[in-house]
């Protein structure tokens, strides 16, 4: 038998076929006469395997024609098993595309028929600037200026008064003296010190993301306001749109990739401290005209002489053994991802848009996913809460003591700080008014109180350590300063407070967050210690069940 291809049919059948399939370029079409086999390189442009039958041509999968001719077009068409109709992407949205996600460096190409319509990365890592020593100039101007201070009472307390002694005799004040106390206070200048430039490492993303979609031709549509889009690997078809922002209707699973990052590293300002040793002897009178002695020949120590002294003189007061001290150029900054995208898929387990801040999915420790909040939860969320009147009669047996929810001290104003000053009950009810449950164990229920560092078993912990990799959110070590503590400041407005998975912020920083992992004390719910998370990954905190306090707040998980 001939080989098979375009070499195997007679030019005359060649323009036939094509005179046939005028919509058809030649590369485009594959053709096998009678007799079966494989198809060669072209049968399936996406993945599908291109079935035929003898002597027909076969279908390419993703170009939106019926190149085999059986009616049936890419998705209609058995050949085609790696295609699925979608949804439309919403307006303001670009896709549907196929996602991959993987170690850096480890993605292949898009398969045959699909092109890459997106780059971006996931994880980062890096370390803090070195910084080297700072350097001072040579002290000038050192001097050394005396003072007096006068007590009322020969132990130096009771201050009456204060006063700079120069040469020749000064006079103090009228009343009855107990005792004085002798200070030198040294001055100069040093200039500004200098630092070599910081050693900056350079960061390293840890895991590459491709968004593949259907390459050329007009994607074929499904009706029903579906289309045509490839379906593989481990991706389910997604949309895209940059920037951090919620995810649509119908594609509630949701995840942030970032396309470049922002080193602010650097080293802090240098400081030079300026000293000397003030020397001289100093002597005291019973009266103001330096005539009657009280003592003589006093080093200006800050020791307390006590005696009825009116009147002060200073001789030989000089600075020596001057000297510029160094300090600062200590690490600061971070990096920070940026220009993030926000896909969000199809498929997976949806993430609940009722209520509070947006939701990314994660992968559980084990297998399978579930959603946990970008941020704590905010004051401006937390009174669209209360603005619906929830009624404590809906609460859980655990929770029948707690009789209202607005914060201890009151809700106050309605912004983006994290809400603080709730109880574990308050927290609770919030997330299931949102839709949402309490981070608590992976799968459903409490998590164990005594495991807090368990990655198959604790939702906060998972997402916090990536799966238990990371000892702290942004990263595998403490890096000073990239976190803001506290409930002062809004949530994400630490840039690289960021992790363990992309596009959850502040769990090693901004306010303690109360997690469904408790234990009994008692009979009374109330008094239960129940944990509370945040810093480093796997620290934990032991409060009631009815603590409120300026430093914690919640954030909420699903399922």
């Amino acid at each position: 038998m001939q080989a098979r291809g375009w070499a195997a049919l007679p030019v005359a059948a060649v323009a036939a076929a094509l005179a046939l399939l005028p919509q058809c370029s030649p590369e485009e079409l594959v053709y096998e006469p009678s007799g079966g086999g494989s198809a060669g390189d072209g049968s399936a442009g996406s993945g599908g395997t291109g079935t035929f039958d003898s002597g027909t041509w076969l279908e390419v999968c993703g170009n939106g024609i019926d190149d085999d001719q059986n009616g049936l077009t890419d998705c209609e068409d058995p050949s085609c098993p790696d295609l699925a109709c979608v949804d439309l992407a919403p307006s303001g949205w670009s896709g549907p595309v196929a996602l991959q996600v993987g170690p850096a460096g480890t993605l292949a190409s898009c398969p045959k028929g699909l092109q890459s319509m997106y780059s971006g990365h996931a994880d980062l890592e890096y370390g803090p600037a070195s910084c080297g020593a700072c350097s001072c100039g040579s002290p000038t101007s050192a001097s050394c200026t005396l003072q007096v201070s006068y007590y009322a009472t020969a132990s130096c307390f009771t201050l009456l008064a204060t006063q700079s002694v120069g040469t020749g005799c000064v006079a103090g004040p009228a009343a009855t003296v107990g005792g004085v106390r002798l200070t030198a206070n040294d001055s100069g200048s040093c200039g500004t010190g200098t630092a070599p430039p910081p050693t900056l490492t350079p960061p390293t993303w840890k895991s590459d993301v491709q968004a593949c979609a259907l390459a050329g031709g007009t994607p074929t549509e499904c009706g029903n306001g579906k289309v045509c889009a490839p379906l593989f690997a481990q991706a389910l078809p997604c949309v895209y749109q940059t920037g951090d922002v919620p995810c649509p209707a119908g594609f509630p699973s949701r995840s942030v990739y970032y396309g470049s990052y922002d080193d602010k590293r650097a080293c802090s300002g240098c400081n030079c401290s300026f000293s000397a040793t003030c020397t001289g002897t100093v002597s005291g009178f019973h009266l103001s005209d330096c005539a009657t002695p009280t003592f003589s020949g006093q080093s200006p120590t800050s020791t307390c002489v006590p005696g009825d002294t009116h009147s002060i003189s200073a001789t030989g007061v000089t600075a020596s053994n001057a000297a510029c001290t160094p300090s600062g150029s200590s690490p600061s900054g971070c990096v920070a991802p940026a220009t993030p995208t926000t896909f969000c898929c199809s498929g997976g387990a949806p993430c609940p848009s009722g209520g509070g801040p947006d939701m990314v999915q994660v992968p559980a420790a084990g297998g399978g996913s579930y959603c946990i909040d970008s941020t704590e939860v905010t004051r401006k969320q937390y009174a669209a809460f209360l603005a619906t009147n929830p009624s404590t009669a809906t609460q859980s047996a655990l929770c029948t003591w707690n009789l209202s929810f607005t914060p201890q001290n009151g809700a106050g104003s309605a912004d983006d700080r994290p809400v603080t000053y709730v109880d574990w009950c308050d927290a609770q009810a919030f997330c299931a008014w949102a839709g949402k449950r309490l981070c608590g164990k992976i799968g459903g229920g409490a998590t164990d109180f005594k495991q807090p560092d368990n990655a198959s078993e604790s939702q906060w912990y998972n997402a916090c350590s990536a799966g238990g990799v990371k000892e702290y959110a942004y990263g595998a070590g403490p890096v000073s300063g990239i976190c803001t503590n506290g409930s002062n400041s809004p949530v994400k407005s630490s840039p690289c407070c960021v992790g363990g998975y992309p596009g959850i912020y502040d769990l090693s920083g901004g306010v303690d967050e109360w997690e469904d992992a408790c234990e009994v004390q008692g009979g009374n719910p109330q008094n239960d210690s129940c944990l509370t998370r945040g810093g480093r990954c796997d620290q934990s905190d032991q409060d009631d069940r009815d603590r409120r306090s300026s430093n914690i707040g919640f954030r909420c998980c699903s399922p």
